[in-house]
């Protein structure tokens, strides 16, 4: 059977990933990603943590002041992201470890939780990717950006170029999922926050700060939730969807 690992490509690529000047950007989305691990944390005790696709250790930074958690691992594939999260003071992190993206050297259920965030998208084999968690944890929490649209397979580069290889809806990742034999617990589905939109809006998109835009922004909350009513949750999309598993 021929051996999994990364495209060498796609290492050279995510090797110097982390070394852009996008490091807010990534600080707010990732408070708001731990808000949702932790949202989903609720009744259970995890002490042990590995974040798989850890990154820069921006998650792992806000985990850090959760005292539920005693210790937090990190496994990344870019060597730029390795530098930053160990330059971050995380005071609870025992180690962060390059690795192939896939194989993990920990022995088995030797973590109490691994979460993997806004990462399988990006994975060429996904399956291999969700056997190695069940492989060294208990319990996984997983989330997914939810890019699928009528039309999608139009826009195929605008998601290359931001390294989205997979897509999904909230049916098909279950599908997957329950497909490997995993036990759903939880789920939650989200939309970006007002914080969120309004630095994507007005850094990421360079946005102008007309009253127009800033009216738009303090609705959008709004229009969400009247959508939520009016359409039910069924067939409302979000943009992000997590799952509580049970190995």
């Amino acid at each position: 059977m021929k051996e999994i690992k990364i495209k060498k490509s796609l290492q050279n690529q995510y090797d110097n990933y982390y070394k852009d000047k996008n490091e807010k950007w990534r600080h707010i989305c990732a408070e708001e990603k731990a808000k949702n691990i932790l949202q989903l944390s609720v009744g259970y005790k995890f002490s042990k943590v590995l974040e798989y696709g850890s990154g820069d250790g921006s998650i792992l930074k806000y985990l850090n002041d959760n005292s539920e958690i005693q210790s937090l691992y990190g496994a990344e594939i870019s060597e730029s992201g390795i530098l930053s999260a160990k330059g971050k003071s995380i005071t609870k992190l025992e180690e962060v470890i390059n690795f192939d993206g896939y194989q993990l050297p920990y022995k088995n259920k030797e973590f109490d939780m691994v979460y993997c965030s806004h990462v399988i998208e990006h994975v060429e084999y996904p399956r291999a990717l969700l056997r190695e968690i069940k492989r060294v944890a208990d319990f996984m929490i997983i989330e997914i950006p939810l890019d699928y649209y009528i039309g999608v397979d139009k826009n195929v580069q605008s998601f290359l170029d931001y390294g989205h290889i997979d897509v999904y809806t909230p049916s098909t990742f279950k599908f997957l999922l329950k497909s490997e034999g995993f036990n759903l617990l939880n789920e939650l589905n989200t939309n970006p926050s007002k914080k969120i939109l309004e630095y994507q809006w007005f850094d990421n998109q360079n946005k102008r700060r007309t009253l127009k835009n800033l009216l738009k922004l303090n609705t959008v909350e709004l229009k969400q939730l009247l959508k939520k009513f009016i359409f039910t949750k069924k067939y409302y999309n979000e943009h992000s969807f997590l799952s509580l598993i049970h190995i």
